[in-house]
């Protein structure tokens, strides 16, 4: 029940905590090269940063350069898939298998009107519509954006804490359980 309640605010919490899971052997090996666990901590997440920026500004191009491409394919893709489908159609109907019969024999007509649904001339026009509303809910939704921006800003807070203290936090937990 609790993390049901609190399901949209532990993401950044559970996040921070693996990051600083993940990053204690380097806060670690930074000690023992004689760096203070502050600054330790401090430099771990700096450089975790901008290496997770740099990742971003790598990575967002080539998607959106994909998701173009995708865009300008998706005409030719429809129009194979409903050549495809023309083609399944027409081998349904002179099949001599009693199974195709009886799955396509019936419905000739509402599989031809399906595919012309599907894939007709309009249906660029519905995905563009359908994609439009799609981003335009996600952008508008405040608890979307709310959680975006705590992630990004929450978890490297906890991460840093959770770094600066791992150590101690293992040997109480460690104390706390029975041998």
């Amino acid at each position: 029940m609790f993390f049901w309640l609190f399901r949209s605010i532990l993401l950044p919490f559970l996040a921070g905590g693996a990051l600083a899971y993940l990053l204690d052997p380097v806060a670690d090996w930074l000690e023992r090269k004689g760096m203070s666990r502050v600054w330790a901590t401090v430099s771990i997440l700096v450089m975790f940063m901008l290496l997770f920026v740099l990742a971003l500004l790598l990575i967002i191009p080539s998607l959106l350069t994909q998701l173009a491409n995708f865009i300008d394919y998706l005409p030719t893709l429809i129009q194979d898939l409903r050549a495809r489908l023309v083609d399944v159609v027409a081998w349904a109907r002179t099949s001599d298998n009693a199974l195709v019969q009886r799955i396509f024999g019936e419905g000739e007509s509402a599989l031809e009107s399906i595919s012309t649904e599907m894939f007709g001339p309009d249906v660029l026009a519905q995905i563009t519509n359908f994609g439009t509303r799609f981003f335009v809910g996600i952008i508008s939704s405040s608890s979307a954006l709310f959680n975006s921006l705590s992630l990004l800003v929450v978890t490297p807070v906890v991460a840093f804490y959770l770094l600066l203290d791992w150590d101690n936090m293992v040997a109480r937990v460690d104390d706390l359980l029975p041998r």
